[in-house]
């Protein structure tokens, strides 16, 4: 069989599942990318697929519907940043893939899976008490976190991570507590800080630190 007729037939959504993975074990590269693409092709075909040196191929299991969990907990590890960022995307998360991806040593990596707006309580809840101060940062960053994981972040130890909350919450009740910090740049992301309560402003307002006391003023002035 040509190689034109068995692309043909990797490309078919009507080949069966047997014969994809027929041409997944024994065809050649051009013809494996193709059956990686194909939507009906079978997660046994897939797992296959997985092992290929050809980063496209591979990249093309990563986002592929029917690659199984274990295939992909697989393709996190590997070298190519594209195809560990594919999975970031899609697979469901655990706390020790989350912890894998948030502390991956390429950016694009970090930040698909720190973008995912679904995170269960229970990874939100070990990550903010995490012995990695860059990952609880991270966390205090996160939109809607409830009130528990806020009294966390907020007594947090590593003043980055207090500077990131005060950066980025919108709970007046947290923004009053970081207004008291011992910090000088919490308090001053406090008074930047547009969700920051009137009281919250008032005393940032007669601040010890000058700078403090000038961002709370004219934070003051545009309420």
């Amino acid at each position: 069989m040509s190689l034109a007729d068995l692309k043909k037939e990797a490309v078919n959504s009507q080949t069966s599942s047997k014969r994809l993975l027929e041409l997944a074990q024994t065809a050649p590269a051009a013809v494996q990318l193709l059956v990686a693409n194909n939507p009906k092709t079978s997660a046994a075909a897939l797992e296959y697929l997985s092992g290929v040196p050809q980063k496209n191929t591979v990249l093309a299991v990563a986002k592929h519907k029917n690659t199984p969990k274990k295939v992909l907990e697989k393709l996190a590890t590997l070298p190519h940043a594209i195809v560990r960022q594919a999975v970031a995307r899609k697979i469901p998360l655990t706390t020790a893939l989350f912890k894998l991806f948030a502390t991956d040593k390429r950016a694009e990596v970090r930040e698909t899976v720190m973008a995912r707006e679904k995170l269960s309580a229970v990874i939100i809840a070990a990550m903010a008490k995490d012995a990695d101060p860059n990952i609880r940062e991270m966390i205090a960053q996160r939109p809607k976190l409830s009130p528990v994981i806020l009294q966390i972040l907020v007594n947090d130890p590593n003043s980055n991570v207090r500077i990131a909350l005060a950066f980025a919450c919108k709970n007046k009740v947290t923004l009053e507590t970081l207004a008291k910090d011992s910090d000088t740049t919490v308090r001053y992301w406090v008074a930047c800080n547009y969700a920051s309560s009137a009281a919250a402003l008032a005393l940032l307002s007669t601040d010890s630190s000058a700078k403090v006391r000038k961002a709370a003023i004219a934070n003051q002035k545009r309420v």
